[in-house]
């Protein structure tokens, strides 16, 4: 369970649940009509985004970082946080759609980050900055009150937030070339 070379350890079974469960949210989504479904999935998305934590945290614990890991956490991300986003239009529309100049400018920075890193390392590369977990982390708690209340206020700097990040990590990439995933950002380098 702890061995690095193996396909099943702990944070890859989490990384991979993440996207596995990921349809049974975009399912339960469109039928939030009772207190009950909207606790239900609340309960399930608070599940799924502590995976997102955990894979890591338990792969530096064990040191049992691997390449397959990093991937795996990265295809997961990407399911997961398109996924709040199309939670954030369905359960939000009207918040997003006041918003939708800053959403097509973070729609714009992140499609600039996988064209930079596709031309400059022939693969799309996805960091894990600090800014990105702090934006990462707003997303989450946007998509749990967005269940319950208003988020006009709240989504905006959600998607400033990544938005920003989005654009450190364009800056990364042309100043640092590829590094690690699990890069710091710009202002905690040492």
């Amino acid at each position: 369970m702890f061995r690095k070379d193996y396909l099943f350890n702990l944070p890859n079974l989490l990384s991979m649940s993440r996207g596995l469960l990921m349809p049974v949210l975009f399912f339960m989504v469109f039928r939030l009509d009772t207190m009950n479904m909207k606790i239900a999935f609340v309960v399930l998305y608070i599940f799924v985004g502590l995976t997102d934590a955990l894979d890591g945290y338990f792969a530096r614990k064990y040191d049992i970082c691997s390449k397959l890991g990093s991937e795996l956490d990265s295809y997961a991300d990407i399911l997961y946080y398109l996924g709040s986003a199309v939670f954030v239009y369905v359960l939000a529309k009207d918040a997003l759609m006041s918003s939708m100049p800053f959403f097509i400018f973070t729609l714009s920075m992140f499609a600039l980050e996988i064209i930079v890193s596709t031309m400059k390392f022939k693969k799309p590369l996805f960091l894990h900055t600090w800014l990105s977990k702090f934006s990462a982390l707003w997303v989450f708690v946007t998509v749990i009150l967005s269940v319950f209340v208003n988020i006009d206020t709240i989504l905006m700097i959600t998607i400033l937030l990544y938005g920003i990040s989005f654009v450190e990590n364009v800056i990364i990439f042309y100043l640092k070339g590829e590094v690690e995933p699990d890069y710091k950002g710009l202002i905690f380098e040492k």
